[in-house]
Order: C-alpha cells, then sequence, then structure tokens
C-alpha cells in the first residue's frame, strides 16, 4: 500500500514538474514572440535628402573658362577662375521655423564637385513642412572669418584666406577684360571682409517629406554681379583685395549688387 501511495505521489510531482516546465517554455516562446513582433513593427523613417545646386552664369550663358562675355553698360570679362562661400543655407517654412542645411561650403565653378551642397535635415515636431524661403549668406560669418586654421570648406588649402587677422576672401574671380580700346586686361577681384557679407533671402515653394529627395537650383548671374544697382567699371579698376581703405566705396557697390544676383530657377 506504501508503495503505491509512493508512486502515486511520484506520479503527480512528475506531472506536476512536466506542467511546469512546459508552461515556462511557453511563457519563454511567447516572449520570443513578442520581441520579433515588436522588433518587426519597428521601421526606419529617412529624413528628406535636399539639395542645393548653384548655377553660375552670365545672363543666360554657362560659363566656359577663358570666353569673353558682355554684360549691361561695361567691358566684356572672362573667368579663369571663379569661386566663393555660400553659409547658413535654411529653409524658413510657414510658421517661421528655420531649418538649417549648412554651415560653410566653398562653391567652385570650375570643380564640377563643388557646385552645391546636400543635407538631410530632420523634419520632426516642425508645426508645418511646407517651406516658403530659403536663406544663406555669401561669405564667412564674423565668428569663423579670423578663428585661424580651419578644417573643411574653411581649410585655408583652398586659397580663400588673405590672413588669419584680414580672414576670408568672400568671393574670388580672376580673368580678363577688354579695355575701351579691344586689349585684354587682367581683371583680379577678391571681395571680402566684414562689411562685405551679404544676406541673402529667395522665395521656394517646397513641402519636404520622410523618404524623398528634393532639389532646390540658385542662379548666380555674373551679368547682374557686375550691371544690377551699379555699374562696376573694370578699367581703372581691375584689381582689388579689399583690404585697402580705398577699397570700401566697391565693397558696398558689390554687395548691392550681388544682393540682386540670386534666384531660383523652376
Amino acid at each position: 500500500m506504501k508503495s503505491k501511495l509512493c508512486l502515486n505521489s511520484f506520479m503527480k510531482v512528475r506531472l506536476f514538474l512536466s506542467f511546469s516546465l512546459y508552461f515556462s517554455l511557453s511563457l519563454a516562446l511567447m516572449s520570443c514572440r513578442d520581441k520579433e513582433t515588436e522588433e518587426e513593427q519597428v521601421v526606419t523613417v529617412n529624413p528628406p535628402s535636399v539639395r542645393v545646386n548653384f548655377l553660375n552664369k552670365v545672363g543666360d550663358s554657362a560659363i566656359v573658362a577663358g570666353h569673353f562675355y558682355n554684360r549691361d553698360g561695361g567691358e566684356p570679362f572672362s573667368l579663369d577662375l571663379f569661386k566663393y562661400y555660400i553659409s547658413h543655407a535654411a529653409l524658413v517654412n510657414d510658421a517661421g521655423d528655420t531649418l538649417y542645411l549648412n554651415e560653410h561650403t566653398l562653391i567652385d565653378e570650375f570643380d564640377v564637385n563643388r557646385h552645391g551642397f546636400s543635407s538631410n535635415p530632420s523634419i520632426e515636431g516642425l508645426s508645418s513642412n511646407h517651406f516658403n524661403k530659403i536663406i544663406f549668406a555669401l561669405g564667412v560669418d564674423q565668428l569663423h572669418n579670423t578663428s585661424g586654421d580651419q578644417a573643411g570648406d574653411l581649410d585655408p588649402v583652398y586659397g580663400m584666406i588673405w590672413t588669419w587677422s584680414t580672414g576670408y576672401i568672400f568671393l574670388k574671380h580672376e580673368g580678363q577684360f577688354l579695355s575701351s580700346t579691344g586689349n585684354p586686361e587682367p581683371l583680379l577681384y577678391h571681395y571680402g571682409t566684414v562689411k562685405a557679407f551679404t544676406p541673402i533671402t529667395l522665395p521656394v515653394d517646397i513641402h519636404l517629406e520622410n523618404e524623398k529627395q528634393f532639389n532646390i537650383n540658385v542662379k548666380f548671374d555674373l551679368n547682374k554681379m557686375y550691371s544690377a544697382v551699379n555699374n562696376i567699371g573694370f578699367e581703372g579698376n581691375n584689381v582689388i583685395q579689399s583690404t585697402g581703405p580705398d577699397d570700401l566705396p566697391w565693397i558696398l557697390q558689390m554687395k548691392a549688387n550681388i544682393a540682386q544676383s540670386f534666384s531660383i530657377l523652376d
């Protein structure tokens, strides 16, 4: 009788342990499945890709090195070198929120890898994804302008700085112009210093969405840069470094023209 009782007890214990083990395994499997389901539900959302391209032209003409271009009310000119800094580009939405796209970017007409920049800004938390303005500046901001040796596009290796105390060349145009006698003469314009920093605001109509790519094409018209508000005469005024006290009137004339020289291309 005792043996039978012991056997029954043993079977009950064994059954209980089997059930406990089965229950534990079931819980573990359910937990794994829940985790797998959670992992399957996590979807990576990529922010929008925004590419800003700068297209340098003389009127509607593309730039070809060494070619002479006519301009409104002034001497024809050519380009052998043309580069400039675009800083703190940003999109502004309907609510006035600012979405920054870059810090400082060197645009170089004769380097195909330096015709613009790309950005992947986060649009999370914005009250509106519709943007009606793009803002930027031609030049290097005052904080970075005389901060010494810097990396990236502000690296002195690009030849866009005078000295640490004087600062960066914001825009550099080197080429030739045709004088009143029709002879080619050197043209060297190095535009810069704090007073030359030129803010730009242009209208856009963009609705940013995650996972999508957007291109903004900005035209820089050199005809307007030399003729828009002030006619910049080259003859007797063809080599300017911006660093002398007599250069200020030219800087302010150029600044007024540059502010009118950018537009958005469809």
